[in-house]
């Protein structure tokens, strides 16, 4: 009688959840008919992988068995395809179910290779927080919703944001409280394009929505766990210069799907070299403390996005290309110790290649190589303020 209870409850949120284990057959079936989806999947996952899947999927019966028999391998290749090592530290700081409450830097691979390093440490994967318009075909949404992927409506009018946000929060409660999973999602709409990562306080505000509680005591039930996620090299980054400049030519300038379906392909299959993810411990005890101050409501958020934002500036990790890229940002050798003259070379080739990937009729070479250095001396630069350094 209760799990037919939790049935009905998850019906309120059909437009915006992941599938029911009990409905992925089905979308197995549609997924084998469908050529696009086959296709695009011999891109990056191993055949041996896709011959397995058309001979044994009915043999799956959840989303997490799944993800581990096939997406696992698919992963593993696209390590191999982007040239990317994984690393980790805290694991030991996770207490599932909570909310992984992460920096932003790639559409797919951050919340995908969260999941490679959950499995790993034989921990169970999360659901991941996808905006709408990053769904660019029916297929795509189909192919998210089996791994775990629950949509977030963007660009809604003022009257629909409200209902929108409330559904969420609500959302998010239900599959942390009742249905002990865990989540991912992003401390902010989008990516920081210039990677000065700072916590959104309507996000927080979003997530006390549904509660009974204090605005502290709705948040200490989603046990909210920083996250911070570091790459060596963003292979999105001449993609975000290019659109810096064209933001500054053209204060009305917009971005379309296909220019999310460009960096979604090239921050799945560019190279960038190491990727490190640290977690840091639930904040709950911060926010008795911060709750202990009586500060009004928004000062009151601010503070606990600020406490977020420490955690997870300081721990970056730092690589030579964030110090060569601080140091020739402000024409120092602050750094000179802590990189090579062989990774100097490296990464200044590097960028040259970036800046010649960028389809301007009129690229400005010399804005676009200040914008993405400061992509990679920003972590650095709040790493040392957080660090009181």
């Amino acid at each position: 009688m209760l799990t037919h209870f939790y049935d009905k409850m998850e019906d309120l949120f059909f437009n915006i959840r992941p599938y029911f284990d009990s409905e992925i057959q089905p979308m197995f079936s549609a997924i084998l008919s469908n050529s696009e989806i086959m296709n695009s999947a011999s891109v990056v996952v191993p055949q041996p992988a896709i011959a397995d899947f058309v001979q044994n999927h009915k043999q799956i019966n959840s989303k997490e068995e799944f993800q581990v028999r096939y997406m696992m391998p698919m992963l593993e290749n696209l390590f191999k395809i982007k040239h990317a090592t994984i690393s980790f530290s805290g694991i030991e700081n996770i207490e599932q179910p909570c909310i992984f409450l992460s920096n932003h830097r790639d559409i797919i691979t951050d919340s995908a290779f969260l999941q490679y390093v959950l499995v790993k440490n034989h921990l169970h994967t999360s659901e991941i927080a996808i905006g709408n318009n990053l769904v660019a075909a029916e297929w795509m949404l189909t192919l998210m919703r089996i791994n775990k992927s629950f949509i977030v409506y963007r660009n809604l009018l003022k009257g629909e944001q409200v209902s929108a946000f409330i559904e969420l929060s609500a959302y998010i409660r239900h599959t942390i409280t009742e249905k002990n999973e865990s989540i991912w999602i992003a401390h902010r709409q989008g990516r920081a394009k210039d990677s000065n990562d700072f916590t959104q306080p309507s996000l927080l505000k979003m997530f006390a929505l549904n509660g009974e509680g204090s605005l502290v005591n709705n948040l200490k039930q989603l046990k909210i766990s920083p996250l911070t996620i570091s790459y060596e090299y963003d292979p999105c980054d001449f993609l975000k210069a290019k659109e810096f400049q064209q933001l500054r030519d053209n204060e009305n300038f917009q971005k379309n799907n296909l220019d999310d379906v460009v960096s979604m392909q090239t921050g799945a299959l560019g190279f960038t070299g190491k990727i490190h993810y640290a977690f840091s411990p639930c904040i709950n005890t911060e926010l008795d403390k911060i709750e202990s101050l009586k500060l009004p409501r928004n000062e009151e958020v601010n503070s606990i996005a600020e406490f977020i934002d420490r955690q997870i500036h300081q721990s970056y990790k730092i690589y030579p290309s964030n110090c060569i890229a601080f140091d020739k940002l402000h024409g120092e050798e602050q750094f000179i110790n802590f990189y090579s003259k062989n990774d100097l070379e490296k990464f200044e080739n590097y960028i040259e290649n970036q800046i010649s990937k960028i389809d301007l009729e009129n690229p400005d070479r010399d804005f676009c190589r200040k914008k993405i250095l400061e992509m990679y001396s920003n972590p650095l630069k709040n790493y040392l303020l957080a660090n009181g350094q």
